[in-house]
């Protein structure tokens, strides 16, 4: 993760499973601010890492790792960047649908 910094990449960070969340929260605590650009999580790992549930979580998150998504299984997912938060639901692949996507100016 330094070497992408370094060399001016984006780093993009999948919280895995709530049960690597709480063995290593501070290790994630101390290197996500750090070098991850986007964190992505499950509604469950969201709230094993903040304490709050997705709505909440996704926001604090993207505070911590400038672009956050929490998949929500079926309900699709949120997906949150400076302050704002889309609730982006699954649709078919059938369908040609623009997907929503808060500007992150990035």
């Amino acid at each position: 993760m330094q070497k992408a910094k370094s060399l001016g990449l984006k780093v993009a960070l999948d919280l895995s499973n709530f049960n690597i969340v709480n063995a290593f929260k501070g290790l994630l605590e101390n290197i996500i601010p750090q070098y991850v650009d986007i964190l992505f999580s499950n509604e469950y790992e969201a709230k094993a890492f903040t304490g709050l549930e997705a709505e909440e979580a996704v926001l604090e998150l993207a505070r911590i790792a400038n672009i956050a998504v929490v998949a929500l299984g079926k309900r699709g997912a949120l997906i949150a960047c400076g302050g704002n938060v889309v609730h982006s639901v699954i649709i078919s692949t059938s369908l040609k649908r623009r997907l929503l996507i808060p500007n992150c100016n990035q």
